[in-house]
């Protein structure tokens, strides 16, 4: 028995972040969702997250945390197409963090992927904090401050984004960091009044010929 429970916790791989989810946050259920175990998560639950499991034999993983009541519990998901399989690959669609404080806004980011391997981790979801007031040149300045966008071989690489009504070209030239609107009119959007935002990528010389595309931003109403 006790080699058994030993094969089986070897076989689990433990991360501390999964997604956008980061250890030490607090998480609430944006969109209702049932777990492997019948479990329903309504609209409005929160919970602290501590951290992942994976058994990859039962294409099961197991996410831990602490309740708004202060107990420990596990939010099983199995990745199988006929049970949880989109839960567990989109969670940002069921699950957003909670402010940090009344002069924090978190922000859903996730970009376009540079290359075909980078495809097997897309959308590259992760949470960037931002002031509620941030403008779109604002936002474009803390995301490109807070090492989410790949470097290397990409450090001259454009990219844009869209807030509301409000376009942004942003990104590395000459190894200088660029923020420019795509017009000229001025920046009217606020980072309270969305979600999330989605990172579009631009070839260094796309510059002369971009037009920035909608994105859906999914909004506080």
């Amino acid at each position: 028995m006790f080699d058994w429970m030993k094969h089986r916790a070897d076989r689990a791989a433990t991360r501390s972040s999964f997604q956008h989810l980061e250890p030490g946050r607090t998480y609430h259920v944006v969109r209702s969702f049932a777990d492997d175990e019948g479990i329903v998560h309504p609209v409005g639950e929160t919970w602290i997250f501590c951290g992942v499991t994976f058994l990859p034999h039962e294409k099961s993983l197991s996410l831990s945390v602490v309740t708004s009541a202060g107990g420990e519990r596990q939010i099983r998901l199995r990745q199988r197409p006929e049970t949880q399989a989109r839960i567990a690959h989109s969670l940002f669609e069921y699950v957003l963090p909670l402010p940090r404080g009344p002069d924090r806004w978190p922000l859903l980011v996730t970009r376009q992927s540079l290359c075909l391997a980078e495809d097997v981790h897309a959308p590259h979801a992760s949470i960037v904090d931002v002031r509620p007031d941030d403008n779109a040149a604002a936002v474009a300045r803390t995301i490109l401050a807070s090492g989410y966008l790949p470097t290397g071989r990409f450090s001259g690489a454009s990219w844009s984004l869209r807030l509301g009504p409000d376009q942004i070209l942003f990104g590395y030239r000459r190894a200088r960091r660029f923020i420019e609107p795509v017009s000229p009119a001025p920046l009217t959007a606020t980072a309270r009044e969305v979600t999330d935002v989605h990172i579009a990528y631009w070839a260094q010389q796309d510059h002369a010929i971009i037009t920035v595309k909608p994105a859906t931003c999914h909004t506080n109403d």
